[in-house]
């Protein structure tokens, strides 16, 4: 253990007890270094060659009056220069007065440029906070605090916070030795499933399973393969259903995984029943692309569920048969995932002569615990008659997506963490024994830095929106948190038509620092310039 203060043996005995403690430390053998400067101790040579589980710094302060420029400069070169002393699972702890972190710990909570921002000073190292503990001073019984205005006097610690940092993963910026391609292709690599979809139809003497083999794709993206939505393959699937019957159906197996942790495992022997009870049912599951607007809750590369009711042919269903139908299925997952809920809103009748495919209502899911995502639409319901040489189909039909979905089973803040590789991250992505699920921060109250963005459009082509979401995508995968349109103008003169976008950059797995949000954001300006041919402002 080593003990450091920035006073030398002269100005320190200004302090009273400074001596009887710095002997009453070696007694209990901890090494005293004095002249010490908190932001150049990698460059000591007393530190050479030394990792620290843990560094302690309490209530830093620059000196004199306070001044905010000064003390976020002394935490960030603090921060920059210990984090190199540090072995790679080490932690920095900083104790700040009540107020100073500038976070939602503090109460009360100050305004952002009335704080020491000390999350976002410890970005500008790669570090992110992890924890925030109070610091009782009654917990430690020789403790005082002193040097108010670098005097020889106390000060009020009540309130004070404790922050916890560790080391995180950076964001990468393109540069010269890591491409944008390669960071496009980094981007597109964590969210594509590698795998083929799985199709498993229910037949009345048992379940049968079939992989999907060399699904067609109708959508290129960066060289992959993406459907827009599983919905192209309804053709396949009412075959399978219309042209199945006990001969024909080939052996019967097991449901296969994935279909059977979501549907099986936790039937209980009254469940069984319920189960037995269902018509016909074919699931499919696999990853579609579908253009979208940046916002927390949306990706272009999404997973989805697709699912079918066959009833029997000639039979007149109405919304009371397929709305039980549907919950027969969706009471599996709510006794999945306690608190909740899956539900679809109001059916109207429906008789037998309704042609093709109809949507008749959506699927709404609700936990009891708040979210943004509370009351959120995760899916449709279709109704679907066909005519066969062989008979009549009559189908409900569903689809899910799975996203959102799980963002409210596993109350995630943000739909970019379904595709996190951070190891903190997918070790707490764990069903516990009686289902239960805790998210847990991997960055703690993440800071959120916008940027404006305003150009002038092209005046020989249309400007598309989802085009400038996608460069924007490229540039800087899942760091814009949300993007919004906040002004236009249209030049009185030339005609012409201004767009003015805010950029709010954010992430919940990674280190996001001021400085490279900005970065980020002056090379969106120059991709978007060069891929939609605007004129910047």
């Amino acid at each position: 253990m080593v003990s450091t203060s920035f006073e030398t043996e002269e100005s320190i005995q200004k302090h009273k007890t400074a001596l009887e403690n710095i002997d009453l430390l070696k007694e209990h053998g901890v090494t005293v270094y004095l002249a010490t400067d908190a932001t150049k101790v990698h460059t000591d040579p007393r530190f050479k060659n030394v990792k620290f589980d843990r560094i302690i710094f309490n209530f830093p302060h620059s000196g004199g009056k306070s001044n905010h420029k000064k003390n976020r400069k002394l935490l960030s070169d603090f921060f920059c220069s210990a984090e190199n002393i540090i072995t790679d699972e080490g932690q920095i702890l900083m104790t700040l007065c009540k107020g100073q972190g500038g976070t939602p710990a503090d109460k009360p909570m100050r305004t952002w440029h009335d704080s020491w921002q000390v999350v976002s000073m410890a970005a500008n190292a790669g570090l992110i906070l992890k924890d925030v503990w109070p610091f009782v001073v009654n917990d430690f019984e020789e403790y005082s605090s002193t040097g108010f205005r670098s005097q020889d006097k106390g000060f009020n610690t009540e309130r004070a916070i404790t922050h916890v940092f560790q080391k995180g993963e950076i964001i990468p910026l393109p540069t010269e030795s890591i491409p944008l391609t390669l960071i496009k292709s980094e981007y597109l690599n964590r969210r594509i499933c590698k795998s083929k979809g799985e199709i498993t139809y229910k037949q009345q003497e048992g379940e049968v399973t079939e992989c999907q083999a060399g699904v067609e794709a109708v959508q290129k993206m960066s060289g992959c393969h993406l459907r827009f939505s599983l919905l192209e393959h309804l053709p396949f699937l009412f075959n399978k259903i219309a042209d199945s019957n006990h001969e024909t159906a080939g052996n019967v197996n097991e449901i296969n995984d994935e279909l059977e942790n979501l549907h099986c495992e936790q039937f209980s022997d009254s469940d069984r029943q319920i189960k037995d009870k269902l018509p016909p049912l074919c699931l499919m599951t696999g990853q579609v692309f579908r253009p979208c607007e940046i916002n927390p809750f949306t990706c272009p590369v999404k997973s989805e569920m697709l699912g079918v009711f066959s009833f029997k042919s000639g039979e007149i269903c109405k919304s009371e048969d397929i709305s039980s139908s549907f919950k027969k299925i969706t009471s599996c997952l709510d006794a999945s995932f306690p608190g909740l809920k899956i539900s679809c809103d109001a059916l109207e009748d429906l008789g037998t002569d309704l042609p093709g495919l109809n949507e008749i209502g959506s699927i709404q899911v609700d936990f009891d615990c708040p979210s943004e995502i509370r009351d959120r639409t995760i899916g449709h319901l279709w109704f679907y008659k066909k005519h066969s040489n062989k008979n009549t189909v009559n189908c409900l039909v569903f689809v899910l997506d799975l996203n959102l979905l799980t963002l409210a089973a596993f109350r995630f803040p943000h739909v970019e963490l379904l595709f996190s590789n951070n190891l903190d991250f997918s070790k707490q992505c764990t069903i516990r024994g009686d289902n239960s699920f805790e998210y847990s921060p991997v960055s703690l109250f993440p800071v959120m830095f916008d940027h404006d963005m305003s150009f002038w459009e092209n005046e020989k082509k249309d400007f598309d929106e989802y085009t400038f979401f996608d460069v924007i995508r490229g540039v800087a995968n899942d760091s814009v948190m949300s993007v919004k349109l906040i002004d236009t103008y249209v030049c009185d003169i030339t005609g012409r038509k201004s767009r003015c976008y805010r950029l709010q950059f954010q992430s919940h797995d990674k280190v996001l620092s001021y400085d490279t949000s900005w970065k980020l954001q002056s090379k969106i300006r120059l991709e978007v310039a060069r891929e939609l041919e605007i004129t910047l402002r």
